[in-house]
């Protein structure tokens, strides 16, 4: 997967089909919300729609939006290392 210019989202290799409603009211929820947290079983989509919501509004972020993969996390302490390094790319950005 290559990932877009403002941030790293990845992109997707096939086709989003379907679901639009519910990526629209995600992005309804996250204009009264800063989170909103998906839940259901795994390979059910949540991580793919969230990331097709995404690229619908990285214009409206002027730093980009980043996506940090928690799945291959095994506990909770291992979550600062995994944000940081997505944190430092982010401010590098903003320095430009």
């Amino acid at each position: 997967m290559s990932t877009s210019a403002k941030g790293n989202l990845p992109r997707p290799l096939s086709a989003f089909i379907g679901r639009q409603r519910e990526v629209d009211e995600l992005a309804r929820l996250l204009s009264e919300s800063h989170l909103v947290t998906l839940t259901g079983a795994g390979g059910s989509g949540k991580t793919r729609m969230s990331i097709r919501l995404a690229h619908e509004m990285v214009e409206e972020f002027s730093h980009g939006i980043w996506f940090i993969e928690f799945a291959p996390l095994v506990d909770a302490s291992s979550i600062p290392q995994a944000v940081l390094p997505r944190s430092a790319c982010a401010n590098k950005q903003r320095a430009h």
